[in-house]
């Protein structure tokens, strides 16, 4: 299994789980599990299946584990979606940033049901899995405006909310893709909604917060070296939840 820096971290879970599930020993499981913590640092819900796995892993095979975990993700996603549909119904354009597997869960849904409503996202580099995300939506019927990253900020004022996911919730703060915190911070300058859409299996649990970090993307993704040049790649940033209601907040 390789790093993977497009998608959501719910949609690398999918495949982690896949991979666990066939594990063949004990040991593959301890190599595998150091290649997450390497590599996933920043994506709560995959700590959280780490520390999932190893208290359950004397008791239970790993296709029990599993199937335990998946259920507990299944009713989660059911409950953000049923929870995110009541509220974005009443949103006709709504902005949203990078990729988040429940975020298109969301809005796919809402789109099924009727709902006539736009979306406006960019970019997102370097990765650039927001076209990703806009190209997906696109083809389940979705209006979609596509922008870089530095005007979608200038297009908040044309939208009724902002949406985001997660990839951690930690304390006081939750962390998402760069950018995300300018964006809120110019959402709420602008006094528009923003929501958070995210499984509270992205709260990371407390005996795992000494394995989280915010992890960077190579260099050579932005420039190949150049003499004089420092680049920086920062993938994940911190935001205060001050910023945002989280959907389970909002409609409980």
């Amino acid at each position: 299994m390789k790093k993977d820096t497009v998608s959501g971290s719910t949609e690398i879970l999918r495949d982690i789980l896949e991979w666990v599930e066939e594990c063949p020993s004990l040991e593959d499981w301890h190599k595998f599990k150091e290649f997450l913590l390497t590599s996933y640092s920043s994506m709560a819900v995959i700590l959280n299946f780490i520390d999932f796995v190893e208290r359950s892993i004397k008791a239970q095979s790993f296709r029990e584990i599993v199937h335990a975990y998946r259920k507990l993700v299944k009713e989660e996603e059911d409950y953000i979606k049923r929870k995110s549909l009541e509220v974005l119904r009443h949103y006709k354009k709504i902005l949203t940033y990078s990729r988040s597997s429940q975020v298109i869960q969301v809005l796919n849904a809402l789109r099924f049901r009727g709902s006539d409503f736009e979306i406006f996202i960019s970019e997102a580099r370097p990765s650039m899995e927001g076209i990703k995300t806009a190209l997906e939506l696109a083809s389940s019927g979705v209006k979609v405006h596509l922008f870089t990253d530095i005007v979608l900020l200038d297009k908040i004022s044309c939208v009724d909310v902002v949406v985001t996911g997660a990839d951690a919730i930690i304390g006081q703060y939750f962390v998402n893709k760069v950018g995300t915190k300018i964006i809120l911070e110019e959402a709420k300058r602008r006094n528009k909604p923003a929501i958070l859409i995210a499984s509270r299996l992205k709260i990371l649990n407390k005996n795992m917060e000494k394995f989280f970090k915010l992890t960077s993307g190579e260099p050579e993704e932005i420039l190949f070296p150049r003499k004089g040049i420092k680049v920086y790649n920062p993938y994940f940033e911190k935001i205060p939840l001050s910023l945002i209601l989280p959907i389970w907040a909002l409609t409980e």
